[in-house]
């Protein structure tokens, strides 16, 4: 294959081809990687072994955390895969790719020959990019052009200087060109094409060939390219990545310490937790908001806010806001009911009255009812208070929802009333018995028993 002919090569021919190449008769074949491994995953999801059996090279590629994703291999100096999964891509018969127990795949090269030579990858399908570079180089000689040992992922910050090494042994009129992973020609030997003054070749030692870039942006960070104008053409994958965790607006964890809304009696302790995501973490602030009441009042900091000793005032929404500086923002909101202990239930059978100030429940219904069994029966409760009180109901102490069986009807009337009614549908001799109609607010609790009975 004319590796000068190859696409994403083509802008560079007349640059960067070496038009007195000679094919060099192989006195000795020497299969080497140098070492030159490229993890661009924060997981180390990959990682890549060579060894030599024979003429054959052997690369091993193992994976974790793989699930149903497939490893990949490519030649980078090729447009299109050379397996995937357990599929053959290229026609090569020297390709040959083995899976064993879905996460280690090996791949042989036969026969070695110097168009085998340069990077090799092995990358993880799916939209979270994981994969190692490994390079396999090949010396016709002592005399001849290699690439050495040096590394392929370099760290820096924005605003700092980052050092891509690229180092070339016995370089003799050979040309060393860098290029972005956008196929942009960056230099060429000594010479940078690109107009950016913080761009600069390193030529301190005759073998060295860096790549320095000053005063770094969020644009620069990405793969950048070495490569050789040998035959065939070597080249060497350079990671820049950003050393600095990315930059992120909070996010509300709803895990398992988060509560939407939380019940408690006067006198307990009540914790409030809220979790947020982001880079830098976020500084969060308390606020509390009274029922009836749009204002809020600051009230503490830190993810976790602890209340002693509660008292029904102390009933309304609690509001988490996370800030770092990024917008936007984020919140979470927690509403706290206080439930004092319960009052005595007042049941009156005339007209109800109607509070002119904060007033724990009173309840208002018939004790008894009567039913014909298999018809459907009907209890119902009165609840009058401020503010407007809620109603559950009970049977045996264990809450009643809607369903098959039961099916609970509620209205309101102005602010301070409640009318509830339950139906207990095809009522048989296990229906009957005790019910509790229980209504609460954040002053207090009531609870009343009603009889259901049945009619001879």
């Amino acid at each position: 294959m004319d590796y000068l002919k190859m696409p994403g090569l083509l802008r560079i021919i007349f640059v960067f081809c070496n038009k007195n190449c000679i094919t060099v008769l192989l006195c000795c074949l020497l299969l080497q990687h140098q070492d030159g491994v490229s993890s661009q995953s924060d997981e180390n999801d990959v990682s890549v072994k060579y060894q030599k059996d024979g003429n054959n090279a052997i690369l091993t590629c193992t994976a974790k955390n793989i699930g149903s994703r497939k490893i990949i291999w490519t030649k980078m100096s090729e447009p299109y895969p050379l397996t995937v999964g357990t599929t053959r891509f290229t026609p090569s018969r020297k390709i040959s790719v083995k899976v064993n127990n879905n996460n280690v795949s090996t791949l042989t090269i036969r026969n070695v020959q110097l168009k085998d030579a340069g990077e090799y990858q092995c990358r993880l399908s799916g939209q979270v990019f994981a994969a190692e570079v490994i390079t396999l180089s090949i010396k016709t000689g002592p005399d001849s052009t290699f690439l050495r040992t040096t590394a392929t992922t370099v760290s820096a910050q924005v605003g700092g200087t980052a050092l891509l090494p690229c180092e070339v042994e016995n370089i003799n009129d050979k040309l060393v060109l860098w290029k972005s992973i956008k196929d942009d020609i960056i230099s060429v030997r000594s010479k940078v094409y690109i107009g950016d003054q913080r761009f600069r070749i390193v030529h301190d030692l005759a073998p060295q060939w860096s790549l320095e870039i000053q005063k770094l942006k969020e644009s620069d960070f990405g793969t950048y390219i070495c490569m050789v104008n040998s035959d065939p053409v070597l080249t060497r994958s350079v990671n820049l990545r950003n050393a600095a965790p990315p930059q992120s607006s909070p996010q509300l964890l709803l895990d398992s310490h988060f509560k939407k809304r939380i019940t408690a009696d006067a006198g307990q302790t009540v914790t409030l937790t809220c979790n947020f995501q982001s880079s830098p973490p976020a500084n969060i602030t308390w606020y509390r908001r009274r029922s009836g009441s749009s204002a809020r009042e600051k009230i503490g900091e830190g993810n976790i806010l602890k209340l002693d000793s509660v008292s029904v005032e102390q009933s309304g929404d609690y509001i988490c806001i996370g800030e770092n500086g990024n917008k936007p923002s984020a919140k979470g909101k927690t509403k706290l009911i206080v439930v004092a202990p319960p009052t005595p239930a007042a049941v009156l059978e005339t007209t109800t009255f109607i509070p002119n100030e904060p007033t724990s429940p009173l309840l208002y219904a018939q004790k008894r009812t009567g039913v014909t069994l298999n018809t459907h029966a009907k209890l119902k409760c009165l609840a009058v208070g401020l503010p407007r009180p809620e109603i559950v109901w009970k049977k045996s102490g264990k809450l009643i929802i809607n369903n098959f069986k039961y099916k609970i009807e509620n209205s309101e009337e102005a602010r301070h009333a409640r009318h509830s009614e339950l139906t207990i549908r095809q009522a048989i001799s296990h229906d009957l018995g005790d019910y509790e109609c229980e209504a609460f607010n954040q002053i207090g609790l009531t609870s009343l028993k009603l009889e259901l009975y049945a009619l001879v």
